[in-house]
């Protein structure tokens, strides 16, 4: 048997694989205007914004996740592009080493064959085809809140094992804290599981004695987060806005099953369908260990009964009820998300289901053995396929080449306008900020017409962004504009502006469907809505000028 040491060094190798090969391969992505609004946030912050005044972020507002880890990183590094990317990668080599660790019940004898479906399947993450997995590349989209989540349960594991009990405590109070302040999501796939599994070890005579201790701490955590959230608020911090999830409609369940089976096939990387033939192979060989898991996990549902989960481990447990609650979620709940877009929410599925195979089913070493060699044999030339161009991974216009947008508007010397909101931010960071793009919508109201339909995108942005003073210095103003865009995809219309407005000073085109038309700025001042005249030193909420 390995040394423990040994064992540990292992680990950090193998997260330090999955980490490299994250940031290598997420270089070859287009990074999106979520991701670019997060980063400008942390540069914000970077200069003594600490509470982030005047910013509103969505209800996962991830202020001590990505932006707390992003904002260390540019302490380091500074602030270039490559911030985000890095932290993606942490996020995920964290997520490999901590799998590691939990892929083995602590009490009963060590086996490095349960390390291999983590090893396959998370170390070795199939980025190389750039499926709709290859959302772990970015921020923000929950993978650090998932590393947290499993902070708490190797914490967990510490103190069932009656090992450095105070330490592991308080890291179940701070991840808990950390996770209940920033994404709603990780209470309800990482905190609710560790709750549920508590209580039914409540009455458990071998293990009700840390019961209490873990309880409390999470409880404690969970306490924590709203007294930041109180701090936040008497310190005149951001602001998250709401929103309300709804059962997905009975019409379009169909659709989401095929997401779904989409998802888990890209997740563990056995989806061939509609592959290049060089890849499949990959695909296939995968195939072999995870038919085995979906099989295992078939053989224990036939006897799933309250009884039978009682005879597993608590984390365990742990995985089964985080598994049900988070497919259930991710399938059943309409987060307003389109095609792969909803991949995302199944991340703690996926995790968990590969922690509670190794765990509990018996391995066939050599099922592993043979895709974790092809795996690594093809990686490198995977690379040097992509080393000259950059992608969008999920085909839905949300990741999105600015180039030729900055290039055109530097040479017509434009420098202030507005665009939909996967261009907004977008453009301005990928500038540098020496291109300011705002993101606006059109508000079709039909029982109230309107001169002018467009108002400031409040989602995640800056309320001073949209205020009349940035454009004093303007003579020119531009739009970058759509003839047409696809459903839910946020774009600006091009007719929208032309009604609003009337013919431009100048257009350009700069690809098939995308335009920038240039108004002289008074034009764009008949349109008032566009610019927040609050002020910012008052404590008036932001939703009281919110139109959406």
């Amino acid at each position: 048997m390995i040394s423990k040491k040994t064992r540990m060094m292992l680990y950090l190798l193998l997260s330090a694989v999955a980490s490299c090969v994250c940031f290598i391969f997420g270089q070859h992505l287009y990074i999106d205007s979520d991701e670019a609004n997060y980063a400008l946030a942390v540069q914000d912050m970077a200069r003594g914004n600490f509470f982030l005044k005047n910013w509103v972020f969505s209800p996962d507002n991830f202020w001590t996740i990505d932006v707390a880890g992003m904002y260390a990183l540019s302490s380091i590094f500074g602030n270039k592009p490559f911030i985000p990317h890095l932290m993606a990668a942490l996020w995920w080599g964290g997520i490999t080493f901590l799998s590691l660790i939990l892929c083995n019940i602590s009490k009963k004898e060590y086996s490095w064959q349960r390390c291999l479906p983590v090893i396959l399947f998370l170390a070795l993450m199939p980025l190389y085809d750039h499926g709709p997995e290859s959302f772990i590349s970015y921020i923000p989209y929950h993978v650090g809140t998932v590393f947290f989540g499993l902070c708490i349960f190797v914490s967990i594991q510490s103190v069932i094992n009656g090992k450095n009990v105070p330490f592991a405590l308080m890291m179940i109070f701070l991840f808990t804290t950390l996770i209940s302040a920033s994404d709603f999501f990780g209470v309800v796939v990482a905190i609710v599981p560790a709750i549920m599994a508590l209580i039914m070890n409540a009455r458990s005579y071998e293990e009700k004695s840390f019961v209490p201790k873990i309880s409390a701490s999470i409880i404690c955590g969970f306490v924590a987060s709203k007294i930041i959230h109180i701090i936040i608020v008497k310190n005149g911090g951001f602001y998250s806005r709401e929103i309300h999830a709804r059962f997905l409609p009975f019409d379009e369940l169909p659709q989401r099953a095929i997401y779904t089976i989409q998802s888990v096939l890209d997740f563990f990387g056995v989806d061939f369908l509609g592959k290049r033939v060089g890849n499949s192979l990959i695909c296939m060989l995968r195939a072999i260990p995870f038919v085995g898991m979906v099989y295992g996990i078939f053989l224990l549902s036939k006897r799933f009964t309250i009884k039978e989960i009682n005879n597993y481990d608590y984390l365990s447990r742990v995985f089964i009820f985080g598994f049900c609650i988070d497919f259930s979620a991710a399938f059943f709940s309409d987060f307003y998300l389109t095609k792969e877009d909803i991949i995302r929410y199944f991340l703690p599925s996926f995790i968990y289901f590969v922690l509670f195979f190794s765990r509990n089913f018996s391995i066939k070493p050599i099922a592993f053995y043979v895709p974790i060699f092809v795996t690594v044999i093809i990686y490198p030339f995977s690379y040097y396929n992509l080393s000259d161009h950059k992608s969008d991974p999920f085909h839905i216009d949300h990741q999105i080449n600015t180039k030729y947008i900055i290039q055109a508007l530097n040479e017509n010397n434009v420098h202030h306008g507005y665009a939909g909101y996967w261009e907004g931010s977008l453009v301005t960071y990928e500038s540098g900020e020496k291109v300011i793009s705002r993101a606006i919508y059109d508000e079709h109201d039909p029982d109230h017409q309107k001169a002018c339909n467009l108002y400031p995108h409040q989602w995640l942005s800056r309320l001073d962004w949209y205020a009349r003073d940035n454009v004093e210095q303007e003579k020119y103003l531009f739009f970058i504009t759509h003839d047409f865009v696809s459903k839910n995809n946020d774009g600006l219309l091009r007719r929208d502006v032309f009604n609003t407005f009337g013919n431009p000073v100048k257009s350009i085109h700069v690809g098939e469907n995308t335009n920038i038309d240039i108004y002289e700025k008074r034009t764009v001042e008949t349109c008032p809505n566009l610019f927040i005249t609050y002020l910012f030193d008052k404590d008036a909420p932001p939703q009281a000028i919110s139109k959406r």
